[in-house]
């Protein structure tokens, strides 16, 4: 009870034709590009992005006084 390669073949072919397969594979594509794209931004960014919620930290603590971002 063996698989057949042109069964498997066949089952390939079927999928690559189908529309609803090719969807699901572009909105994973789409949000694996996103994500790769946030993690280098965050690793370019990372520094300033962690000043700048410490700073907004701060004014928040010591609110009513002058505080610039």
């Amino acid at each position: 009870m063996g698989v057949s390669c042109g069964g498997a073949l066949r089952r390939f072919r079927d999928l690559l034709v189908e529309e609803q397969g090719v969807t699901g594979t572009e909105y994973a594509l789409v949000a694996w590009l996103i994500a790769i794209a946030l993690i280098v931004a965050l690793l370019f960014a990372g520094g300033s992005v962690a000043t700048l919620w410490t700073n907004l930290g701060n004014c928040v603590a010591s609110f009513g006084t002058s505080c610039s971002l």
